[in-house]
């Protein structure tokens, strides 16, 4: 079964080879700080083509949806962020 995951964009190394397992995965670039926000950096690793790149908004509003099957916080505000889904 492939699952819907969700996850948030802290290391481009790590989510590259997450993907090789083959799920669709939707990655958020989160916040720094506010209005700098933590783009996929191309020059690191390629946007994987099982991945795509979401705002905080159309996660919030996916999530609301039901949208997901996983979440996987990778850090302590990661996991703040998801707690109520």
């Amino acid at each position: 079964m492939k699952l819907k995951i969700i996850t948030f964009n802290w290391h481009e190394a790590y989510l590259t080879l997450l993907s090789k397992t083959n799920h669709d995965f939707y990655i958020i670039e989160p916040e720094i700080k506010p209005g700098i926000t933590h783009k996929w950096k191309n020059e690191m690793r390629s946007l994987p083509e099982n991945a795509r790149l979401l705002s905080f908004q159309k996660a919030r509003d996916e999530l609301d949806q039901g949208g997901f099957d996983l979440a996987i916080g990778l850090n302590v505000s990661d996991m703040v962020w998801l707690k109520e889904y």
